[in-house]
């Protein structure tokens, strides 16, 4: 069963881009408990897959701040560079 993320945002998590939001049908987890992930992996057609799992992406945080907003531009940039130097 793939878990599904809600109310989630992008994050830097020791040296790691991460997602932390509401996990629902998560085998792990009470529904709606806040999870931070493993690190992602990729993320395409509205699925994350991440280091321990699959996560569906439900609705994104929508409080985002400019700071985040910031913060989540410089973390998917360096993860395009990172994945395209492993390339």
């Amino acid at each position: 069963m793939t878990a599904k993320l809600d109310n989630w945002v992008l994050v830097w998590n020791q040296g790691y881009l991460c997602l932390h939001g509401n996990a629902y049908d998560h085998p792990d987890m009470p529904g709606g408990r806040e999870i931070t992930t493993s690190p992602v992996k990729s993320v395409a057609n509205g699925q994350a897959v991440c280091s321990s799992r699959t996560y569906i992406l439900g609705q994104p945080w929508r409080r985002e701040t400019l700071w985040s907003r910031l913060v989540r531009w410089w973390a998917i940039r360096k993860l395009t560079r990172t994945l395209a130097n492993r390339g």
